[in-house]
């Protein structure tokens, strides 16, 4: 039986954003290195929201888009992460999310990192849902935004 009967209702906010050069100076700051820094448009602002909104973007992307099964080197965790970083690119607009390259308690792994109103980067986990934090062992070493 489908737990989701109908489409999750879109959530509707006012995007705030940072100078493209704001952001690099975040990412730098934070100990992260941008894994393409060419890719980032210091030109251009990035677009972010608060924690309780990037709550519900996540949920309303996890009910509306149908999510595939984890599959060893077919659909993994790199996969998921630039799936969801996709979505919330074409689906919102938002591009101060981004794939995150780094550890978890199993080894390496790709997940996702974003921006919420206070500066901080947030980690994220795409294939549980999960918002994170180094004391659950993971820990971004890259990002491509």
């Amino acid at each position: 039986m489908c737990l989701f009967l109908k489409r999750a209702e879109r959530p509707e906010f006012e995007a705030m954003s940072v100078a493209g050069e704001t952001a690099r100076e975040e990412i730098d700051n934070s100990g992260l290195k941008l894994l393409y820094p060419v890719l980032l448009d210091a030109t251009q602002p990035y677009y972010f929201v608060t924690l309780a909104q990037w709550n519900e973007i996540l949920l309303y992307v996890y009910k509306d888009y149908p999510w595939p099964k984890y599959m060893t080197a077919r659909m993994d965790c790199d996969d998921f992460a630039l799936l969801f970083k996709g979505l919330v690119s074409a689906e919102f607009g938002l591009n101060y999310f981004g794939l995150a390259i780094g550890t978890c308690p199993g080894g390496a792994h790709a997940f996702n990192v974003f921006r919420i109103e206070t500066g901080e980067l947030v980690l994220f986990e795409p294939q549980t849902g999960m918002i994170l934090d180094e004391s659950d062992g993971y820990k971004a070493n890259y990002i491509l935004l």
